[in-house]
């Protein structure tokens, strides 16, 4: 290698490292820099924390002096507070006004509460009961007991109006059941009807004396057969005595009665009261009760002839009918079971209803029984309050004639005592009168004698009464004056 290139190499050489150096520098100088702001960013966050620490401490110190100032304030309100209520506060000395006029009141308008049963208890006026108010009483609980017994008698003509409208609709249902029974079955023989029940005559009390001729002839003739019947009965020995006696509707029997009578029920007839208007009632409802019968049968009879013919006229039209008509037949007899079955639903559930009704009525009679019962009870006791009530006046009417008396005695011996006030006043003032002469006269003495050792001995010889001379029959009398 030669001096010249290797002067070249040396001078890449130090070029190289003159580059090097100078990179190194820059570098140095990067990592200097970056460092310095490094350092700056810490010394700004250290001084944000700080101005932060000093803000936080700042508000600490102001939130600490505002609290103690708000403590101070409301020490010092509590404390004027305090002395407002203490200067507001009366002496013990003092009485307060409003509260001694509020005490006087109360005392003054205080009421006494003794025991009824103490000696000195006084019944007080507005409780005080005399025979009046005592018979006002009476009055109006007769009044409410007419107002009780008359709302349970609207209820009980309401509930047979009732009973009436139902036994209607019950007719019209069981007519309706028996027309789809003949159009579904061709027959009303076995048609299932609801029992229909007419009013009995005491369900009907302001017909009891309605009658006719005819109504009397049926009695007289039911009366003599049914003595008739009884007097074959005794004759032939059989069955004990028997007695009749005859309700509104009902003929009860006595002994020896038998049973099995029309529709299951007793019938009587009353031999000794056949004039009695409850007895005419009876004997109308016995023919009503014959024609109600009579025209059932009637209409039965009808009924089936009606169901016959429409037999036959179904049995002629049932062999020529289509498919068709056998679905439209088939359509009409599921609606009328459907028909039927809610008209038996609602019969039944009308009936379950009025018989609900009338077995609360049933208990509200019970209920009010009891109610009357206890009112007896209480108008016995209020008559007899009013008869004691009635004698206590007339002890009170003579114990204020005497003391009526006494009253017009006692104003005679005031006005006695006044006369005699009136004649001892002019006494008085000549006691008086006699009295002061008396003491001048004393007075006069004490200054002729002086103190001689005499005074007590003149003393007592002025003062010795002198006597007076008593006639014969009269007996001596004390001395007024000296």
């Amino acid at each position: 290698m030669t001096p010249a290139q290797q002067t070249k190499i040396d001078l890449v050489h130090s070029i190289i490292q003159k580059e090097e150096e100078a990179r190194q520098l820059e570098a140095k100088h990067v990592e200097d820099q970056k460092l310095k702001a490094a350092n700056q960013a810490v010394q700004q966050a250290i001084a944000k924390e700080e101005a932060v620490k000093r803000s936080d401490v700042k508000k600490k110190a102001k939130g600490a002096l505002q609290k103690v100032e708000d403590r101070q304030q409301q020490r010092q309100q509590r404390q004027k507070e305090w002395d407002k209520y203490k200067n507001a506060k009366p002496s013990e000395k003092d009485d307060d006004m409003p509260e001694t006029l509020q005490i006087l009141e109360a005392q003054r308008n205080m009421g006494d509460y003794p025991l009824k049963m103490s000696p000195g208890y006084k019944v007080p006026e507005g409780q005080r009961v005399n025979a009046e108010k005592k018979n006002r009483q009476k009055i109006l609980m007769e009044e409410s007991l007419f107002n009780l017994k008359k709302e349970f008698n609207e209820r009980v003509l309401a509930m047979r109006d009732r009973k009436k409208m139902l036994t209607s609709q019950i007719a019209s249902w069981n007519d309706q059941l028996l027309k789809i029974n003949q159009v579904l079955f061709g027959t009303t023989e076995n048609a299932k009807l609801f029992p229909i029940t007419a009013l009995r005559g005491d369900e009907k009390p302001e017909e009891r004396f309605a009658f006719d001729r005819k109504i009397l002839e049926d009695y007289e003739v039911e009366r003599k057969k049914i003595q008739e019947d009884e007097a074959r009965k005794m004759r032939q020995g059989g069955g004990g005595g028997r007695s009749f006696r005859l309700d509104d509707d009902n003929v009860h029997e006595g002994e020896g009665a038998k049973e099995g009578k029309e529709d299951g029920q007793k019938e009587t007839l009353n031999v000794g009261t056949a004039t009695q208007p409850r007895s005419i009632s009876g004997a109308r409802n016995l023919v009503t009760t014959i024609a109600s019968s009579k025209g059932a049968a009637s209409k039965a009879a009808s009924a089936s002839r009606r169901t016959q013919g429409s037999s036959l006229v179904g049995a002629a039209s049932a062999i020529i009918m289509s498919e068709v008509e056998k679905a439209e037949e088939i359509s009409t007899r599921s609606k009328l079971t459907a028909f039927k079955e809610s008209l038996i639903s609602n019969i039944r559930e009308a009936t379950l209803s009025f018989d609900r009704d009338l077995q609360e009525l049933r208990v509200t009679r019970l209920q009010l029984a009891i109610e009357l019962k206890m009112a007896d009870l209480k108008m016995i006791l209020l008559s007899r309050e009013l008869g004691l009530l009635k004698e206590f006046e007339k002890q009170d009417e003579s114990i204020s004639e005497k003391l009526k008396n006494k009253a017009a005695e006692k104003n005679d011996i005031a006005n006695k005592l006044a006369e005699l006030d009136d004649r001892l006043t002019p006494k008085a003032e000549e006691m008086k009168r006699v009295t002061e002469q008396l003491k001048e006269l004393e007075e006069e003495m004490k200054k002729v004698v002086g103190e001689s050792p005499f005074l007590p001995q003149l003393q007592k010889i002025f003062e010795r009464a002198p006597k007076k001379k008593v006639e014969a029959g009269v007996s001596p009398s004390k001395t007024e004056s000296r």
